[in-house]
């Protein structure tokens, strides 16, 4: 399992680890990770309510779980009260701040209507939008690629159809190709 042999490299904050996969569940993952001694908090997905019985051997083995589809503020929520951060959302709808939960607190740092009419943007901002956009491939942040992909796409730091095959990478979770291409383009 990659996500093992990953650990080997570095153990991440967090596990969201998803019921059904191939070859084995998330059950057996989660199984394997306590069995390695990491005790890193583990929360379970699943787009199923009955596929949420936990077998035996793995009570006390997870932290948290989610049946999908599930809203942003679920997931804030889990996260934010397994680890030390905070989330700070602000609606787009009404331009009103709402509170997720626990430590989810009203600010500034959402969504933006990305979709805005071209305009450039110095070379430094460009190099900014990039680095973080290969920050986020380290961190597998789809949702957080897709908004640099855009933002960069509006200041037309590169073409469109460079654009397409980022977000076509991120939409298949190839962070590393995607890592390259950007890296060869900055």
């Amino acid at each position: 399992m990659q996500a093992l042999a990953k650990t080997q490299q570095k153990e991440p904050d967090l596990f969201l680890v998803d019921i059904s996969m191939p070859e084995h569940n998330g059950w057996f993952l989660v199984n394997e990770l306590r069995q390695k001694g990491l005790k890193t908090p583990v929360v379970m997905l699943s787009a199923e309510a009955a596929e949420g019985m936990a077998p035996p051997e793995a009570k006390g083995k997870y932290n948290g779980y989610l049946i999908k589809p599930f809203r942003q503020e679920q997931l804030f929520s889990q996260i934010s009260r397994l680890l030390p951060v905070t989330f700070i959302l602000k609606s787009t709808r009404s331009g009103a701040a709402q509170n997720a939960a626990g430590n989810l607190s009203a600010g500034s740092a959402q969504k933006e209507d990305l979709r805005t009419e071209k305009h450039s943007i110095s070379e430094g901002e460009c190099r900014k939008l990039f680095s973080l956009l290969l920050t986020y491939c380290d961190i597998g942040f789809v949702k957080g690629i897709e908004d640099c992909v855009e933002k960069l796409r509006a200041s037309e730091c590169f073409t469109e159809s460079f654009a397409c095959m980022l977000e076509r990478l991120a939409s298949e979770y190839r962070f590393d190709e995607l890592k390259k291409a950007v890296s060869v383009k900055e």
